[in-house]
């Protein structure tokens, strides 16, 4: 049933944001701004581009047609040639700085208030990559 469905997501959603009003929600936010801005909707779009573009080239003409359709803007050669080449090219390379960089925020340097921007342990960074990894960790157990 629908209701009963939704009804538990809306319970899981409630009992997971508690943790961004208390005391430390600040941190716990930027913890998950970070790491799965990053991660999350760098793989998720390049994942469009891939499928658009490489995947089914076929669905780009319907792509086009809807966009003109509802928008009444025409994409021309400009928009092929950068979701095709450009996007994805840039989005690898920032997931592969990011995959090397490792501690995003910086937490093996914070520094404590008022003289720094705030404390992260160093558990931080691994708490932030599972949260950043979680997505996409469920797109593949659903495609499998």
């Amino acid at each position: 049933p629908r209701p009963v469905f939704t009804a538990g997501v809306c319970a899981v959603s409630y009992v997971l944001g508690l943790i961004f009003i208390t005391r430390g929600g600040v941190y716990w936010f930027q913890l998950f701004d970070y790491y799965s801005c990053v991660i999350a909707m760098f793989v998720v779009c390049l994942l469009e581009c891939l499928g658009l573009m490489w995947a089914q080239p076929s669905n780009w003409p319907v792509f086009r047609a809807q966009v003109e359709l509802w928008t009444g803007r025409h994409l021309g050669c400009g928009f092929w040639l950068s979701w095709r080449y450009v996007v994805p090219s840039v989005l690898a390379v920032l997931l592969c700085a990011a995959f090397t960089e490792g501690d995003l925020m910086d937490a093996k340097n914070s520094v404590r208030y008022p003289q720094g921007t705030g404390y992260y342990p160093e558990w931080s960074i691994y708490i932030g990559w599972f949260l950043g990894l979680l997505p996409i960790i469920v797109l593949l157990v659903f495609l499998a």
